[in-house]
C-alpha cells in the first residue's frame, strides 16, 4: 500500500533518471534508462500501488488487470503515475479505461492535441487537462530511443529525449548544421560504443 508520505514506485522511477547533455545549452532533460522499466515495474510493485492483494485467490478483474498492466502497458502505467494522478482510486479506475480501449505501450508516443485527447473515452475522468498534458510530457522521458548496431540515421519525433551523457560542446560545421561528438548511455546502444557524431540540427 503506498501514501503520499510512503517511498512509491513514482519516486522509485524518477529516482532512476538521468540527465540527458543534449541539446548543448538548452534546459535540462531526463530519461529513463531502457530496460530500468522491466526492473521497477513487477507484478508485485503494480499490484502494490493498485492496493491489490497479488494471490491466487485475485478476482477476474484484479487478475485481467494486472496481466495487461506487466504484459503491454508498463509505460503506460508508469507515465500515468508520473502524470499526477492522485491515489490508488484514480489510477485504478485510468488503468482500467486502458484495459477497456486496448490503449497500451504500442499506442505511445501520444501526439494528439489536448483537444483530440479530451474527446477520447480512455482520457476522460480521472484526466483533466493538466494531467493529460503531463502525461504528454513525461511520455518522452520513458521513450529515449535505442540506437541500432547497423544504421546511423533514426526517425524520431520532435519532442524525442537524447540519451546522450555525454555532449563535446567544440562543434564543427556540417553539411546540414553542426555536428557534436556525444557519448550514448550504454542502455540505449543496441552495441555499445563509445561515441557517435549527430548533426544537431537533424535531431
Amino acid at each position: 500500500m503506498s501514501s503520499s508520505s510512503e517511498y512509491s514506485l513514482g519516486d522509485a522511477i524518477a529516482d532512476k533518471f538521468e540527465e540527458s547533455r543534449f541539446p548543448v545549452g538548452g534546459s535540462v532533460q531526463c530519461f529513463l534508462p531502457h530496460g530500468m522499466l522491466d526492473i521497477l515495474v513487477t507484478r508485485a510493485s503494480v499490484a502494490s500501488e493498485l492496493e491489490i492483494s497479488d494471490s491466487k485467490h485475485l478476482s477476474d478483474d484484479d487478475r485481467h488487470l494486472l496481466d495487461f498492466i506487466i504484459g503491454k502497458a508498463k509505460t503506460v502505467f508508469a507515465v500515468s503515475l508520473l502524470s499526477g494522478l492522485k491515489g490508488t482510486k484514480q489510477l485504478r479506475k485510468a488503468m482500467a479505461m486502458f484495459l477497456e480501449h486496448g490503449f497500451g505501450d504500442a499506442s505511445l508516443p501520444i501526439t494528439m492535441t489536448d483537444n483530440e485527447l479530451a474527446s477520447c473515452p480512455y482520457f476522460a475522468k480521472p484526466w483533466n487537462k493538466l494531467k493529460r498534458m503531463n502525461f504528454k510530457r513525461e511520455q518522452w522521458k520513458l521513450l529515449a530511443p535505442v540506437f541500432p548496431a547497423t544504421s546511423t540515421r533514426l526517425d524520431l519525433e520532435q519532442d524525442s529525449i537524447f540519451p546522450f551523457t555525454f555532449v563535446d560542446e567544440q562543434s564543427r560545421e556540417g553539411t546540414f548544421g553542426n555536428v557534436y561528438q556525444v557519448t550514448i548511455h550504454p542502455a540505449h546502444q543496441e552495441k555499445p560504443m563509445l561515441k557517435v557524431s549527430r548533426e544537431s540540427s537533424s535531431l
